[in-house]
C-alpha cells in the first residue's frame, strides 16, 4: 500500500512523536474557540440533563421558603427581561432558581438553567443587586461556560473518544454532540467547582448588566458593579472570587458600560440604549457555530471509517511527525 513506501526515520523519533502528541493532548488545554465549537455541537436537552445530574450530586440544603420565594421571583423578572429580546434562548432551557442555606457569598450556575444563590449572598444584596447576580449566572448558562471549561481544561480525551463514535462507552454511536455530553456527564460532580476564565466572566457580566438595563427603573445598570464593590472593595479575597476571578477589573469595565448606557439613554432613550449595548454573543450562529458544524462533519467521517483504517491513519500521522522531528534534529545539529 501507499503507507510505508518512503524511508522511515529511526524508531526513536517515532516514540518521541507519540510521547509529545500524547502529552500535548492530555495536558495542554484546548483553545477556547475549539472548546466552544465542541460544546456548540451538544443539544440543549443534554445541558438540562447534565445540570440536573450535577445539582442532584451537590444535594444542597435550601434556605427558608420566604428567601426562596424572593430569589425565584427576581429570577423570573430577569428571564422576562431577557426573553423580551431573546425569547428563543430563554425558552430552550429549564430555568430553576434556588437559595442554599450556606452563609458565605457565592452563586452557582448549572448547565441547562439551574441557578443557586447562597443565603449569604441573598441576605447581603438589595433586590437589584440580586437581580444583577442572577442575570450574571444566566449569562454563564447561555454561554455554556461550565461545559466549555470542562472540555478545555479537565477532559483532554473528550474530543478523541467522541470522534471514535462511542465516547460515553454505552456501545452506541449517537452523534458527536451526544457522545461529548455523555463524557461530560461522567464528571457532573465537578460542575459546582469549576473556576471560570476572565473572558467567561466578562461575557456573563455583560448579560447580567444587559438584563438589568432591560428591566427598567426597578434595576439600575450599576447594580452588578455595586455588588462587587460591596463584597470587599473588589480586591478578590472572597469565596465568590474563588470561582469568579478578576473582580476589580470587571468593576471598571461595568462602570464604563454604565457610562455609555447613560449617555445613549439621554440621547436615544433607555430601550434603544439597552438594545444598542446588547451582548453580541446572544445572537447565536457566529463563527463558533460554523466551526462546530465542521467539527461534527469530521467526527461523522472519522466514525464511519473501519477501526483498522483509523489505526493505520493515526500511526501514519505519527510517522509523519517523526520525520518532522528528525529533520528538526538534523537542522539543529552543529
Amino acid at each position: 500500500g501507499p503507507f510505508g513506501r518512503r524511508r522511515r526515520p529511526p524508531i526513536g523519533f517515532f516514540y518521541a512523536a507519540v510521547g509529545i502528541a500524547t502529552a500535548s493532548w492530555f495536558v495542554t488545554p484546548l483553545p477556547e474557540w475549539l472548546a466552544s465549537a465542541v460544546v456548540d455541537a451538544i443539544p440543549i436537552e443534554e445541558d438540562i440533563s447534565l445540570g440536573a445530574q450535577g445539582a442532584a450530586m451537590a444535594d444542597y440544603r435550601l434556605a427558608p421558603a420566604d428567601i426562596q420565594q424572593r430569589v425565584k421571583a427576581i429570577g423570573r423578572d430577569i428571564l422576562r427581561a431577557v426573553a423580551s429580546h431573546h425569547p428563543q434562548l430563554v425558552e430552550a432551557y429549564d430555568w430553576r432558581f434556588h437559595c442554599t442555606s450556606q452563609s458565605f457569598v457565592n452563586a452557582f450556575a448549572y448547565p441547562g438553567g439551574r441557578i443557586y444563590i447562597t443565603r449569604g449572598l441573598a441576605d447581603s444584596s438589595t433586590d437589584d443587586e440580586l437581580a444583577a447576580v442572577i442575570g450574571h449566572e444566566v449569562g454563564h448558562v447561555l454561554h455554556r461556560h461550565s461545559q466549555k471549561r470542562m472540555v478545555q481544561h479537565r477532559l483532554g480525551a473528550i474530543l478523541l473518544r467522541a470522534l471514535t463514535g462511542d465516547g460515553d462507552g454505552d456501545g452506541r454511536s449517537e452523534g458527536f454532540g451526544r457522545e461529548v455530553a455523555g463524557q461530560l456527564a461522567a464528571h457532573a460532580s465537578q460542575l459546582s467547582k469549576m473556576a471560570y476564565s476572565r473572558s467567561n466572566e466578562y461575557e456573563a457580566d455583560h448579560v447580567g448588566w444587559y438584563a438589568c438595563a432591560l428591566m427598567g427603573p426597578s434595576c439600575q445598570p450599576d447594580a452588578l458593579a455595586r455588588f462587587f464593590r460591596k463584597l470587599d472593595g473588589g480586591q478578590g479575597s472572597t469565596e465568590w472570587d474563588s470561582t469568579h476571578p478578576g473582580t476589580h477589573d470587571r468593576i471598571q469595565h461595568l462602570e464604563r458600560m454604565a457610562a455609555d448606557f447613560d449617555r445613549t439613554s439621554r440621547e436615544r432613550g433607555r430601550v434603544h440604549a439597552a438594545s444598542h449595548l446588547a451582548p453580541p454573543s446572544l445572537a447565536r450562529g457566529g463563527p463558533a457555530k460554523l466551526v462546530s458544524r465542521a467539527t461534527s462533519a469530521v467526527a461523522a467521517f472519522w466514525s464511519a471509517l473501519p477501526s483498522g483504517v483509523q489505526t493505520q491513519m493515526l500511526i501514519e500521522g505519527m510517522w509523519l511527525a517523526a520525520e518532522g522531528l528528525q529533520q528538526g534534529w538534523e537542522v539543529a545539529e552543529p
